[in-house]
């Protein structure tokens, strides 16, 4: 999924609906020092966002050694950087800086990488000598600034100097997962990672020390005595303002503690996680003897930071409760569990509602409302709201400093009315999964309370009419920034979706996608179609998941005429980076995958560039999975060399084979952290089957460990209480989607069958696996993470599960409510609402893909030209016996 800050880094005033990441567009307008105008003209500048680097003509640069960081707040920066400057100049010493104030205050903010929170300045001394003069004379002019404590650096006294021995070059390498790892060299030479972790690592023995780093050593190591030695304590979570911790004093009693660190975790208003802490402390005693709020039991400081000690709640957030106890398979209206629900959300939707009528008694508001600051006991259904860093007056007109995407009131909104549009979307998401819909289209809100009102009873509807009632602008759209005031609708269909009462109408459904596609295209600068945010890949714009390769594989297998143009631009924009040194040769991510395309499309010349270049340099890759690791390189190695007949790829695959064997049978799985068909060990499996077509000889020992693949990916799954087999997450979530959850093993599975022709395999948790791909509700419309995806499981699960054809035809209805009307065409939000997308993964290329699979070949899901024969056609044995013949 997408964050905010993705999203809203990358919205342009000239592509309002669609987005892309920040780094391919032209720089935002910011706002530069003053400071800058003291670097002398001869200087070197250059600017890399979000750092600008300065260097010298006359100045030295060494591999590595002991750098100064500098930190600052947004009152002294300009002086801090003044002085740096001057200093710099007057040594030729190298130095870098924060470009911009915006840039500044992010490395400072709430959500901000602790392991480079807090870093304003670097100064990379080419000598331990020049590091004394510089600190000698930079100590006097700055001593007394403040500055927030840089984590992974020492101090220098009480002043905002900190020292870190590092890299000063840029020396890197690809690891595991294929994302690039600083280097250094260590004592013999040899380069070894450069760790930046939010705490301070120790060099080497035998480095050189200057006197100032000893001071600041010595400083470090000494063991100050605090309040916190009177708690065994755990953390919970971090984040740049402090941790959370689960604490127990020496009474064996269990209390909650927050911590904040000065100066840091900058919030939308710039108030420092101290700041909301002193608010929070205000705000847990006025509401201390409610019941709605843990109760506080004191404030202290430990060392430089604050913390408060709280009341443990022994419960669970709204968010989790939800997804334990939500009927995803409640068909009947009349169910017991739907029942039961129903009643469960009524309690807890009074609650929230006397709730907040107590806090805004105080004069003030909470503030953030969402589903993970509100916690409930799952036997009693009390609840508890946590989080109270806001704390504004009822009638004050400024933004919040939080809100989570899709509960942020529409701009106008006094803080005594956004609480409430909050509950109102608190209320509605216990209903409905894709409430956050409303914030490209206010029209949705009307279809969201009309579905509520449907399954769930005019009782909860009257509660949320009441809510609506505190706050105007309930009913009204929470704007995106930047979205202009022509707002998407509701798009109303002219057909039916439903497949098997109107089977026909899936033709039309698929021209009103392949129309809506079009009208998108060069809609966003630097893009042919609009997709989701690419997170700065500059294959982004043209590879099969996020690009032009993707969407014109869609439309071509949609029999839709493609322009030559368009394929022109692919080709373009392939040779324009064909030169950098970020070749990715995925299947989906990259250059296998677009070559594939090419050939798909005719562009043999290209095709063939793109295969052999794969051919020559997929050993450069670490990564193992479908999506762009080997086992998807593998595939399209597989793939041209059958459809090309040239032999040499299926000798490269074997190779390539071997190496992921050895990787498999050393327990070298670093790489694969995730489960399902792009990220887990099931696309790995659908390497295994392909390999085994081609080298008879090793049938066997490929099929093994196409299986071993599959069961290491059920072993991460959990059952949840509703009978549904899901796969485990990094934040302990059971996702049922294709990319990296159930449905992906469902495809997996249903291959191996056909492959293998064993419709027994894995029979034991086959039905669990269907459970999760049989829900009512599903939060995105999409392929990878969405209803699509489900869509392409069920029809290949079919012929063992007859049933799953029914829930598509649900499914298909249900799509309908995804669906947006942009310029009168048909249009799909990408993941997280916050944008339309047209993309393979995420948009309407990847539901195009999923109608063709439902209505036209089933093996359109896969970016290979002969995926069926791949898996299920002859194998070499059976093709060498009729060349024979």
């Amino acid at each position: 999924m997408i964050g905010e800050e993705d999203y809203l880094e990358s919205i342009t005033k000239q592509s309002p609906f669609f987005v892309d990441h920040a780094s391919m567009l032209p720089s935002m307008k910011r706002d530069h020092w003053i400071a800058e105008s003291l670097i002398p003209d001869t200087w070197y500048v250059t600017r890399r966002e979000p750092w600008t680097y300065v260097s010298s003509p006359n100045g030295k640069m060494r591999v590595n050694g002991w750098k100064i960081h500098l930190s600052a707040t947004k009152e002294n920066a300009e002086k801090i950087l003044a002085e740096v400057i001057q200093i710099c100049c007057k040594y030729n010493t190298t130095f870098e800086f924060q470009s911009s104030h915006r840039d500044f205050l992010n490395c400072n903010g709430k959500a901000a990488n602790r392991s480079g929170s807090g870093k304003f300045i670097t100064i990379y001394p080419s000598t331990n000598d020049e590091l004394e003069k510089i600190v000698g004379d930079l100590y006097p002019l700055i001593k007394d600034e403040k500055g927030p404590y840089i984590l992974s650096d020492i101090r220098y006294k009480q002043s905002p100097i900190f020292f870190r021995y590092g890299g000063f070059i840029d020396l890197r390498r690809e690891d595991e997962n294929n994302d690039y790892i600083s280097m250094i060299p260590d004592q013999s030479g040899i380069l070894v990672a450069d760790k930046r972790l939010p705490h301070f690592i120790h060099p080497a023995e035998g480095i050189d020390k200057p006197k100032c780093v000893e001071i600041s050593l010595n400083e470090y190591m000494k063991n100050i005595p605090t309040d916190l030695d009177n708690y065994e304590i755990k953390a919970v979570h971090f984040s740049n303002s402090g941790g959370v911790y689960r604490a127990t004093n020496k009474k064996n009693e269990i209390a909650l503690l927050k911590e904040a660190r000065p100066y840091a975790g900058l919030d939308a208003r710039q108030r420092d996680a101290i700041e909301r802490l002193s608010i929070e402390w205000k705000m847990l005693n006025l509401l201390k003897n409610t019941g709605i709020a843990p109760k506080p039991y004191r404030r202290f400081n430990a060392w430089e930071h604050g913390y408060i000690e709280m009341e443990w709640l022994n419960e669970i957030t709204l968010n989790h409760w939800l997804s334990e106890n939500y009927p995803y398979q409640c068909e009947n209206d009349h169910t017991n569990q739907l029942m039961q629900y129903r009643s469960d959300i009524n309690t807890i939707a009074t609650s929230i509602i006397n709730a907040v009528k107590i806090i805004h008694r105080t004069g003030y508001v909470h503030g953030d409302i969402h589903l993970g600051n509100i916690m409930i006991n799952p036997k009693t259904m009390s609840i508890h709201f946590i989080d109270f860093e806001d704390g504004r007056t009822l009638d004050s007109k400024e933004i919040s400093a939080h809100n989570a995407m899709g509960f942020h009131p529409p701009l106008g909104c006094s803080a005594q009315e956004a609480d409430w549009f909050a509950v109102s979307r608190v209320l509605a998401c216990l209903c409905y999964a894709n409430t956050s819909i409303c914030m490209l289209s206010p029209d949705h809100w009307i279809r969201v309370k009309n579905n509520i009102s449907k399954k769930f009873g005019m009782e909860y509807i009257n509660l949320l009419k009441d809510v609506e009632s505190r706050c105007p602008c309930a009913s009204g759209v929470s704007d995106v920034p930047l979205t202009p005031d022509a707002h998407l609708t509701q798009f109303t269909p002219r057909f039916s979706f439903n497949l098997l009462s109107h089977p026909d109408s899936l033709s039309l459904v698929k021209t009103e996608i392949i129309n809506g596609i079009f009208h998108t295209r060069h809609k966003l600068p630097g893009k042919l179609y609009p997709g989701d945010v690419t997170r700065g890949s500059i294959w982004g714009a043209s590879n099969v998941s996020s690009g032009a390769a993707g969407i014109l594989m869609s439309l071509h297998r949609a029999n839709s005429i493609i322009n030559s143009d368009d394929v022109q631009w692919m080709k373009d924009m392939i040779h324009g980076f064909a030169q950098s040194n970020q070749s990715d040769f995925g299947l989906y991510t990259g250059l296998s995958g677009i070559g594939l395309v090419a050939f798909e499309l005719g562009e043999l010349e290209t095709a063939h560039e793109l295969l052999f270049s794969t051919y020559e340099h997929w050993k450069e890759t670490r990564n193992l999975d479908l999506n762009g690791g080997l086992a998807g390189q593998g595939l399209a190695l597989i793939s041209y060399g059958m459809a090309t007949d040239d032999k040499r790829y299926f000798h490269e695959a074997i190779a390539l084979g071997h190496r992921i064997a050895q990787w498999m049978e050393s327990n070298q799985i670093a790489s694969i952290k995730q489960g399902g068909l792009l990220h887990g060990w099931s696309g790995i499996a659908l390497f295994w089957l392909a390999l085994s077509r081609i080298d008879i000889e090793h049938n066997p020992a490929y099929i093994r460990r196409a299986l071993n693949c599959i069961c290491r990916d059920l072993d991460n799954t959990v059952i949840e209480p509703n009978g549904m087999r899901g796969i485990k997450d990094k934040h302990n979530r059971s996702l049922p989607y294709l990319a990296d959850g159930s449905a992906g093993l469902i495809v997996a599975i249903s291959i191996a069958r056909i492959a293998l022709h064993d419709d027994s395999l894995f029979h034991k948790e086959w039905d669990s696996l269907i459970a999760a791909c049989s829900s009512s509700q599903y939060a995105f419309s999409g392929l990878n993470n969405g209803i699509a995806g489900i869509l392409v499981a069920n029809h290949f699960a079919s012929t063992w599960s007859p049933q799953t054809t029914q829930t598509n035809n649900r499914l298909l209805d249900e799509l309908n409510d995804y669906s947006l009307s942009w310029e009168n065409t048909l249009q799909f939000p990408g993941d997280s609402y916050l944008r339309l997308s047209s993309d393979y993964s995420t948009g309407s290329a990847g539901i195009l893909t999923a109608l063709n699979v439902l209505t036209h070949n089933l093996w359109d899901l896969f970016p290979l030209p002969n995926a069926k024969d791949l898996f299920c056609g002859r194998s070499a044995e059976q093709n060498s016996r009729k060349e024979q013949q």
